[in-house]
């Protein structure tokens, strides 16, 4: 084989290898897109920064030795306040907040073959639901 058919190859290779991962990436970011919020929901926006600590389900108390609420106990919060809107929480992960620690509560609603994902707080301390969003 010739030097320049030698290269010609190593560069269909690479660049068919640049496109597949670049459509991979593409089709990776597709999946993780956001919920998108129609007129006829009423999620409120909280933009917020979180700084996640721990998720388990077990009972945690804070360094002022403040009693937190479970995640379980999150969760049935969260529902109590969004199943009207057709959703359901799937999960809580505790966040250390800038001014207390709280539940972010994953959110799910099923619509036929579709997913959508949104989120909410809830207090670990005091256990007020604090807004969807997201």
């Amino acid at each position: 084989m010739e030097k320049t058919t030698k290269i010609l190859i190593i560069i269909c290779v690479v660049l068919i290898a640049a496109f597949s991962l670049t459509i991979g990436l593409l089709l990776g970011n597709h999946l993780n897109t956001p919920l998108v919020v129609n007129n006829s929901t009423n999620l409120s926006v909280n933009n917020t920064t979180t700084n996640p600590i721990q998720s388990n389900n077990t009972q945690n108390s804070t360094p002022e030795g403040n009693v937190l609420i479970s995640p379980a106990e999150a969760e049935t919060i969260a529902n109590n306040n969004v199943q009207s809107q057709g959703l359901s929480a799937i999960g809580a992960r505790l966040v250390n907040g800038l001014k207390s620690e709280y539940y972010q509560v994953t959110l799910a609603r099923t619509n036929n073959l579709t997913i959508s994902v949104a989120y909410c707080d809830v207090d670990a301390t005091t256990g007020e639901y604090l807004g969807a969003y997201t």
